[in-house]
Protein backbone atom coordinates (compact mmCIF):
# COMPACT_ATOMS: atom_id res chain seq x y z
CA UNK A 1 0.00 0.00 0.00
CA UNK A 2 3.05 2.50 0.94
CA UNK A 3 4.15 2.04 -2.80
CA UNK A 4 0.86 2.90 -4.27
CA UNK A 5 0.76 5.68 -1.83
CA UNK A 6 4.09 7.21 -3.25
CA UNK A 7 2.68 6.99 -6.83
CA UNK A 8 -0.55 8.77 -6.06
CA UNK A 9 1.40 11.77 -4.11
CA UNK A 10 4.07 11.76 -7.27
CA UNK A 11 1.94 11.56 -9.37
CA UNK A 12 0.01 14.68 -7.74
CA UNK A 13 2.85 17.15 -7.12
CA UNK A 14 3.82 16.11 -11.04
CA UNK A 15 -0.10 17.32 -11.56
CA UNK A 16 0.60 20.81 -9.37
CA UNK A 17 3.94 21.45 -11.15
CA UNK A 18 2.26 21.38 -14.77
CA UNK A 19 -0.81 23.49 -13.35
CA UNK A 20 1.58 26.84 -12.14
CA UNK A 21 4.53 25.79 -14.86
CA UNK A 22 4.95 28.53 -17.32
CA UNK A 23 3.46 28.10 -20.63
CA UNK A 24 6.27 26.99 -23.15
CA UNK A 25 7.89 29.33 -25.55
CA UNK A 26 7.16 32.15 -22.63
CA UNK A 27 9.48 34.25 -21.90
CA UNK A 28 10.64 33.96 -18.49
CA UNK A 29 11.77 36.87 -16.81
CA UNK A 30 16.28 36.66 -15.79
CA UNK A 31 16.91 37.80 -12.79
CA UNK A 32 19.87 40.96 -13.38
CA UNK A 33 22.42 41.23 -10.41
CA UNK A 34 22.95 44.44 -9.31
CA UNK A 35 26.91 44.45 -10.13
CA UNK A 36 25.21 43.10 -13.50
CA UNK A 37 23.45 46.19 -14.08
CA UNK A 38 24.26 48.76 -17.37
CA UNK A 39 26.33 51.62 -15.93
CA UNK A 40 24.36 54.93 -15.91
CA UNK A 41 25.19 57.10 -19.44
CA UNK A 42 27.77 59.28 -19.11
CA UNK A 43 27.10 63.16 -18.18
CA UNK A 44 27.24 65.37 -21.34
CA UNK A 45 26.13 69.04 -19.92
CA UNK A 46 28.63 71.23 -19.42
CA UNK A 47 28.61 71.71 -15.41
CA UNK A 48 28.97 67.88 -14.99
CA UNK A 49 31.46 66.91 -17.02
CA UNK A 50 33.50 69.51 -16.00
CA UNK A 51 32.62 68.63 -11.90
CA UNK A 52 33.77 65.09 -12.69
CA UNK A 53 36.79 65.50 -15.32
CA UNK A 54 38.22 69.02 -14.80
CA UNK A 55 37.58 69.83 -11.76
CA UNK A 56 40.09 67.91 -9.67
CA UNK A 57 42.82 69.97 -11.31
CA UNK A 58 41.40 72.94 -12.13
CA UNK A 59 39.00 73.66 -9.57
CA UNK A 60 34.91 73.97 -9.29
CA UNK A 61 35.86 77.78 -9.43
CA UNK A 62 38.56 77.36 -12.27
CA UNK A 63 40.86 79.16 -10.78
CA UNK A 64 43.54 76.04 -10.40
CA UNK A 65 43.71 76.44 -6.78
CA UNK A 66 43.29 72.78 -6.18
CA UNK A 67 46.37 70.63 -4.12
CA UNK A 68 47.43 69.53 -7.57
CA UNK A 69 47.30 72.89 -8.64
CA UNK A 70 49.05 74.75 -5.83
CA UNK A 71 51.93 71.77 -6.64
CA UNK A 72 52.66 72.26 -9.51
CA UNK A 73 52.54 76.24 -9.33
CA UNK A 74 55.61 75.66 -6.38
CA UNK A 75 57.43 73.87 -8.82
CA UNK A 76 57.44 76.45 -11.25
CA UNK A 77 54.69 74.82 -13.51
CA UNK A 78 52.26 76.82 -15.91
CA UNK A 79 48.99 75.76 -13.99
CA UNK A 80 46.19 78.02 -15.76
CA UNK A 81 43.45 80.26 -13.87
CA UNK A 82 40.33 79.37 -16.33
CA UNK A 83 39.44 82.91 -15.10
CA UNK A 84 42.10 84.77 -16.74
CA UNK A 85 42.59 82.74 -19.18
CA UNK A 86 41.93 84.67 -22.97
CA UNK A 87 41.49 81.64 -24.90
CA UNK A 88 38.92 81.42 -27.85
CA UNK A 89 36.56 78.45 -28.72
CA UNK A 90 38.46 77.11 -31.40
CA UNK A 91 42.02 76.90 -29.07
CA UNK A 92 39.45 75.51 -26.00
CA UNK A 93 38.53 72.53 -28.66
CA UNK A 94 42.03 72.39 -29.45
CA UNK A 95 43.16 71.68 -26.01
CA UNK A 96 40.47 69.47 -24.77
CA UNK A 97 40.94 67.34 -28.12
CA UNK A 98 44.64 67.18 -28.18
CA UNK A 99 45.71 68.11 -24.74
CA UNK A 100 48.89 70.17 -24.46
CA UNK A 101 51.90 68.40 -24.83
CA UNK A 102 54.80 68.77 -21.78
CA UNK A 103 51.69 69.49 -19.18
CA UNK A 104 49.72 66.95 -16.86
CA UNK A 105 46.61 68.58 -19.33
CA UNK A 106 46.02 65.27 -21.58
CA UNK A 107 43.65 65.07 -24.31
CA UNK A 108 39.77 64.16 -23.99
CA UNK A 109 39.05 63.19 -27.81
CA UNK A 110 39.05 59.90 -26.80
CA UNK A 111 37.32 59.70 -23.88
CA UNK A 112 34.27 61.98 -23.89
CA UNK A 113 31.50 62.49 -26.52
CA UNK A 114 31.51 65.45 -28.74
CA UNK A 115 28.43 66.49 -27.42
CA UNK A 116 30.43 66.50 -23.76
CA UNK A 117 33.56 67.97 -25.37
CA UNK A 118 31.42 70.85 -26.70
CA UNK A 119 29.14 71.62 -23.62
CA UNK A 120 32.47 71.43 -21.23
CA UNK A 121 33.96 73.68 -23.64
CA UNK A 122 31.41 76.44 -23.66
CA UNK A 123 31.20 75.74 -19.86
CA UNK A 124 34.62 76.72 -19.40
CA UNK A 125 34.50 79.86 -21.43
CA UNK A 126 32.15 80.81 -19.30
CA UNK A 127 35.04 81.12 -16.46
CA UNK A 128 37.12 84.13 -18.62
CA UNK A 129 36.34 87.61 -17.35
CA UNK A 130 35.44 90.25 -20.13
Amino acid sequence: MSRMLAWLVAGASALVLMAVAVPSGAAQPTPVAADEAPPPAPATDGLSVYTETCAKCHGADGKGETGMGKKAKDAGKNWPDLTKSKVDATKAKEILDNGVAGTMMKSYKEKLSAEALTNVRDYVLKFQKP
